[in-house]
């Protein structure tokens, strides 16, 4: 619980400086989530962008990244716990 508090105030602080994308990689669950600048702060919206998928931003016109590319030196055991 203590890490989700962390996290939403981190969060606001970066919004607050005029951040527009927070991008988070979950190398246990193999995937990106990018969180956008919201109109309310109260809200979070994000997109899941699983292993395997091509991740685009508005902020970076034409940039394409596989997901899977951010993973790919991956060295935790493979019979690590999955977290989040």
């Amino acid at each position: 619980m203590k890490l989700r508090k962390t996290w939403k105030k981190s969060s606001t602080d970066y919004f607050a400086a005029g951040t527009e994308q927070i991008w988070v990689l979950y190398p246990g669950l193999r995937r990106v989530h990018v969180y956008e600048r919201p109109a309310d702060p109260l809200t979070r919206t994000y997109t899941v962008y699983p292993e395997g998928t091509i991740l685009q931003s508005a902020l970076f016109p034409g940039l394409r990244i596989n997901v899977a590319e951010f993973f790919q030196d991956d060295l935790r055991p493979p019979d690590s716990p999955v977290t989040e």
